[in-house]
């Protein structure tokens, strides 16, 4: 069905989806709640796992009951942009009770918007997709269907790749078995819909979680968070399916930490945008490896709208095919 349209910065914003299968709720580093409620167990999951995706109706307004670190006090809105870099708000909602977007678009037009949901139909707290045909004018709802993950727990953050075949490989945070720790996991699919578990595609000490994968040339690019941080590991493949570190690093504007959050690739090089507690900033890079920041806010929070409070986060950008920019970021529920 079509519908129109933080100490550590306080635990990252309390961060994204819900995390893997943890008994308790993974806390980031401080700006928003809920990179992954862990909530959900391997039996569970498997559960989630035999359902065929299905659309459903998108729900309204939060769910006061979930947890602070599920995605069932977000909603994800709308911003455009010209340049990337002035952004206007729509004012537009995408869907209420979600969390940690990640945009791709195919070559006929297509948008492919992934999230971590909370009430989805018949699943909850699980990855979904919205499709839209017409540029994000309008969504459809499906929920994420993932074969094989032979017992793998609640998986979020979802971070999705196009590649030149038309494949969609889909990177989530995951517990690593039998532990609480967090790694980053890969499938991949044809529909957009439906994947095939791979395995690992990448995981340090500490944990690595909430990736952000984009391709220079014929190298991937992987970062992700470093455990319960705002700094980043960055790791680097040759083929995109499996990682090897590089390095670690903090990203800062004027001394305040940048959580980091989605990479594009733009006319002479590519922007990185990521959030502070009220703010989404951005750099610029001409590799894709050394980042200056840009000047100024990308989009700031206002809570006088009636639509929004707490942070505005998460963002992910993706140029349409007229040339403007597409925002979708999260916010908190008012």
């Amino acid at each position: 069905m079509k519908k129109s349209l933080l100490s550590v910065v306080t635990a990252i914003i309390l961060l994204g989806t819900g995390c893997p299968s943890s008994s308790q709720p993974i806390a980031r580093p401080s700006l928003p709640p809920d990179r992954m409620d862990s909530t959900n167990t391997a039996t569970t999951q498997a559960t989630e796992l035999a359902v065929v995706s299905a659309t459903y109706v998108p729900p309204t307004g939060a769910d006061e009951s979930s947890g602070v670190e599920t995605p069932g006090r977000r909603r994800l809105m709308t911003a455009t942009s010209a340049d990337g870099l002035s952004f206007t708000k729509t004012n537009e909602i995408v869907t209420d009770q979600a969390n940690v977007p990640d945009m791709v678009m195919a070559a006929d037009g297509t948008i492919y918007l992934y999230f971590a949901g909370w009430e989805m139909g018949d699943r909850n707290n699980a990855t979904g997709v919205a499709i839209s045909d017409d540029q994000g004018n309008t969504w459809e709802f499906h929920n994420v269907d993932i074969a094989g993950s032979n017992g793998m727990a609640h998986s979020g953050d979802p971070d999705a790749v196009l590649l030149d075949d038309g494949t969609f490989r889909l990177y989530t945070t995951f517990n690593l078995p039998g532990t609480r720790t967090e790694a980053i996991f890969r499938s991949e699919g044809t529909d957009g819909i439906h994947f095939t578990a791979e395995g690992v595609a990448f995981q340090a000490d500490p944990a690595a979680l909430d990736s952000n994968t984009y391709l220079v040339g014929d190298t991937w690019h992987m970062m992700t968070l470093s455990g319960q941080t705002t700094q980043s590991y960055e790791a680097t493949s040759a083929d995109g399916k499996t990682f090897a570190k590089l390095s670690r690093k903090r990203y800062t504007i004027k001394g305040e930490d940048i959580v980091m959050s989605n990479v594009i690739q733009i006319d002479g090089g590519y922007r990185m945008y990521g959030f502070t507690r009220t703010d989404i900033r951005s750099f610029f890079s001409k590799d894709g490896a050394t980042w200056t920041a840009d000047p100024g806010v990308r989009l700031a929070l206002d809570a006088s709208s009636g639509l929004e409070s707490k942070y505005v986060k998460d963002p992910s950008v993706i140029r349409l095919k007229d040339g403007t920019y597409l925002m979708v970021y999260v916010t908190q529920i008012p």
